[in-house]
């Protein structure tokens, strides 16, 4: 394993700042000092491993470039998440050269990056291995920095880990952060797309491609099923012979969103309706000498009933043959008919 120095254990990313306000207040920064992703150093791929990785005070020094001779600020708040990185916030001083060189330059637009120094035990991931660190699926060969302590954090031009941001604030802005500190477990949409959109992209990007495919799929299955109603609705008028009289009601049950049964019944009916008023035989216009009521039950009184009832002969759809089974079978308690208070 070749000999890794402090200098070594650094990794780095982009600052961002915002104006000056009231001269008599310090300003504020706020910056993600390093994401969890893997760096490049001389010796080859590198990693801290959040989960274990501490600091031992809020209070750290903030540097130009690591270097302890050029003070920048210092922070009055750490967070260590082995999701989100380390978050460092706190204060940029006027009193020094380098940390009004920090806010100037900020103020000017320059993308600063943030850079961390640690110390800690190193492990060697072999070649082809792959292993799970701060949320990601690395693999070897890899430098896993373990048990760490953030020593100090600094401002940089260029840093390993190009991801980090810094943010110096606007004094008025300063004003409004809260103290607490920044509490994942209850961060709400907005906040976390202000903050980690690239964390809200990779959440909601599978969702709302599988709600599309959901929505598509939604709109076949409908569209079949209107397919199908429709011709179920011309089917019932084909098994019932209706004539161009019924395409009014044809019409009518296909606009409407009418059901199958609906619409048979319907067309049956009115093709009954044209058949008396045409004088056909044996479609309601004859009664027997004998009330149906006054037959003995059997085929002789549900003939009866038949021929009296136009009603009956539309549930049916003008099957006789159907009904006189339904009665042949209804007699011989093959039939259970459901309602509400026997279902």
């Amino acid at each position: 394993m070749p000999e890794i120095t402090r200098e070594d254990m650094r990794f780095a990313g982009r600052a961002v700042f915002a104006e000056p306000g009231d001269k008599t207040k310090r300003r504020r920064f706020s910056a993600v000092a390093y994401t969890g992703a893997t760096v490049q150093r001389q010796y080859g791929t590198m990693v801290i491993d959040l989960a274990t990785m501490q600091t031992r005070r809020q209070d750290q020094p903030i540097l130009l470039a690591h270097d302890t001779d050029r003070i920048a600020g210092w922070t009055d708040s750490i967070e260590i998440d082995p999701v989100a990185g380390v978050t460092v916030k706190g204060f940029l001083t006027d009193k020094t050269d380098d940390g009004r060189q920090v806010a100037a330059l900020a103020e000017d637009g320059f993308p600063w990056q943030m850079s961390v120094s640690v110390g800690g035990e190193i492990d060697f991931i072999d070649k082809g291995e792959e292993f799970e660190i701060n949320g990601r699926t690395e693999s070897g060969p890899c430098y896993v920095l373990r048990n760490c302590f953030l020593g100090e954090s600094s401002f940089c031009a260029q840093g390993a880990d190009e991801m980090t941001t810094a943010q110096v604030f606007h004094k008025k802005e300063a004003e409004l952060m809260p103290d607490k500190k920044f509490d994942w477990g209850a961060l709400s949409l907005d906040e976390l797309t202000a903050n980690r959109s690239d964390i809200v992209d990779a959440i909601t990007a599978p969702l709302v491609a599988q709600h599309e495919a959901d929505l598509a799929d939604a709109v076949t299955d409908a569209l079949a099923a209107e397919r199908n109603r429709c011709a179920a609705i011309i089917g019932e008028a084909s098994e019932v012979r209706a004539t161009h009289e019924c395409y009014s009601l044809i019409t009518a049950a296909i606009k409407d969103g009418g059901s199958v049964e609906a619409a048979g019944s319907a067309l049956a009916k009115k093709m009954l309706e044209l058949q008396r008023a045409a004088g056909a035989p044996n479609v309601g216009t004859e009664a027997p000498a004998t009330h149906p009521a006054e037959l003995p039950d059997g085929p002789q009184k549900w003939e009866a009933e038949w021929d009296k009832s136009l009603e009956l002969q539309g549930e049916f759809r003008g099957n006789k043959a159907a009904y006189l089974a339904y009665c042949k079978h209804n007699a011989a308690g093959h039939v259970k008919i459901l309602n509400k208070k026997n279902a």
